[in-house]
């Protein structure tokens, strides 16, 4: 199962671009569908090939970590030296947005996980963003108001201001998650970049397994 939840990831942009299909959510979904069935029928034919897969696939995984780098980089890849620079200068001048969002969101984001961990103690992880997001319903509204209310009394700014500052914790909570996404995917391109320069060994394996398993399924 392991092996081919990783390689119908992996060679899923491969093949939308090998079946001429749009690169879109419904479509990569049926390259990920033909793969599995490339899989399924190697494993009847050829099970000593999916042996050699499930090593590679491994062996990708292993280095993916070692290397703190995930399946979309190589995809993405080559990243142009303008591109990454707007990019950084992009995130830098956004940076005081994000820590507006993440103090405002910090207490309603961890406190539901925390209750979940500690307090009930949730043990199945297919049960954890179901019951973090019930514990958030009652929990994001409260701490809003307990903000809100701390606000007006240590500021003693118009009301209007406080009812603002009330109604943007919502949105900038939501701008600093996708500000974190933005950041972690720069900070990848960044290390992917930096082992290219320095030519890492453990890049080159990674591409070639890649590339490996790709020709392998294709």
């Amino acid at each position: 199962y392991e092996c081919f939840r990783i390689i119908t990831e992996l060679a899923n942009t491969n093949f939308v671009k090998k079946l001429q299909l749009a690169d879109n959510t419904v479509f990569r979904f049926a390259a990920r569908q033909e793969i599995a069935k490339r899989l399924t029928a190697l494993e009847k034919t050829e099970p000593e090939k999916i042996e050699k897969l499930d090593v590679l696939a491994k062996d990708y995984i292993r280095l993916l970590k070692k290397t703190n780098l995930q399946n979309w980089v190589f995809e993405q890849s080559p990243f142009k030296t303008e591109s990454i620079i707007l990019e950084g200068l992009l995130l830098f001048l956004t940076f005081p947005f994000f820590v507006y969002g993440f103090i405002c969101n910090f207490l309603p984001f961890f406190v539901p996980v925390y209750i979940r961990k500690f307090v009930m103690k949730a043990q199945y992880e297919g049960f954890f963003s179901s019951l973090q997001f019930g514990i958030g319903i009652f929990l994001f509204p409260f701490f809003y108001l307990m903000q809100t209310i701390l606000f007006y009394n240590l500021t003693g700014t118009h009301w209007w201001l406080s009812l603002l500052f009330f109604i943007m914790q919502y949105p900038f909570g939501k701008w600093a998650v996708k500000w974190n996404g933005i950041a972690k995917k720069f900070m990848a391109k960044i290390r992917f970049i930096r082992l290219k320069h320095k030519k890492s060994f453990e890049l080159i394996q990674v591409q070639n397994i890649r590339e490996q398993i790709i020709r392998m399924i294709s």
